[in-house]
């Protein structure tokens, strides 16, 4: 349930509680005729069922004693069940777990600020947790919040427009921050914000087209600009065109494995025995297109010929393009 219906909730029972013991207060001085302290003490142990310290003298006393414990125990029953619910629900539960979140977050030093949990921003978290980096995500976004929750990110529920949220955030003792909202508006305004809380702090924002990369950049907002479509789009071009170049580098499951000290797998243009000669493709041949294959195929014949070191590959490969030029 949302915090307005919990306020209501809390606005009736106190409301109960105040008109019961008015009401008490009042009766008991005008049909007893005691002082204003005496009957509003007299009403509160009543209503709270604590007991009566006399019997009342007059049946009207009496009826307006009655009317005070019913008064009691519906409140009590209802103050009973409103907790329960409050228990049940996780509302009490949540608000301490985000508690204890704002108060990590009060104590970080040098973290990043991910604005925007959207697909690039929980790809950026992801580098960030990889790289044992800290930080703190914000975002109002249902679906981001939900994220957040399950991946146990620091998370600050607000807009990061806004200079108070950003503050939540710890942007003044921040490291960095990463605009990675999915509109370029709100991009280009979190770094102007934020440039405005921190000149000093480096910002990277992120951009859909070479429109929002211009503005964001004349803006003086963001220090980089990403645009991760024409990266992508960039990437798989040249998979397509110069595959032997562009994926030259290995994966991360390939970099994870353990080389060999000496040489590689038989045949391979990548064997090489020293971390120089892993770029052979690249030192060999200026042209990337017919270069690379010719020294590619030499590479991988002197290896089969069992070359002791690097440095024959090397010298095969210069041969080839002094043969080739002549």
């Amino acid at each position: 349930m949302d915090v307005s219906f919990r306020l209501r909730q809390t606005r009736r029972l106190s409301t109960a509680v105040a008109l019961t013991l008015a009401v008490g207060t009042v009766g008991f001085h005008l049909i007893l005729d005691e002082s204003w302290f005496q009957a509003f003490y007299r009403s509160v142990v009543t209503a709270t069922l604590a007991g009566l310290d006399t019997v009342p003298s007059s049946n009207g006393a009496r009826a307006l004693s009655i009317v005070l414990v019913v008064a009691g125990l519906t409140i009590i029953a209802y103050t009973g069940a409103v907790i329960v619910e409050i228990i049940a629900g996780g509302v009490l539960t949540g608000v301490l777990a985000e508690r204890r979140r704002e108060r990590t977050i009060e104590h970080l030093r040098d973290h990043f600020i991910i604005c925007g949990y959207g697909r690039v921003g929980r790809r950026v978290a992801e580098e960030f947790r990889l790289s044992g980096e800290p930080y703190v995500v914000l975002d109002f976004r249902e679906d981001a919040v939900t994220a957040a929750k399950e991946h146990g990110d620091l998370l600050i529920e607000g807009n990061a427009t806004e200079d108070e949220d950003l503050r939540r955030a710890g942007i003044e003792r921040a490291k960095g921050l990463v605009a990675a909202a999915d509109s370029d508006a709100d991009n280009l305004y979190i770094a102007l914000s934020a440039r405005s809380v921190r000149p000093d702090m480096p910002i990277v924002a992120r951009a859909s087209d070479e429109g929002a990369e211009k503005r964001s950049s004349s803006s003086r907002g963001a220090d980089r600009v990403v645009l991760p479509y024409a990266a992508a789009g960039r990437t798989m071009a040249n998979l397509v065109l110069k595959p032997h170049v562009t994926a030259f580098p290995r994966r991360r499951d390939d970099r994870d494995r353990p080389r060999p000290a000496h040489g590689g797998d038989r045949g391979s243009p990548r064997a090489a025995c020293t971390p120089a000669g892993r770029f052979a493709t690249f030192a060999c041949g200026t042209r990337p297109a017919r270069s690379s294959l010719r020294c590619a195929s030499e590479t991988a014949r002197s290896t089969r010929r069992r070359s002791p070191t690097c440095a024959s590959t090397r010298a095969t490969c210069s041969s080839a393009s002094a043969r080739r030029k002549s």
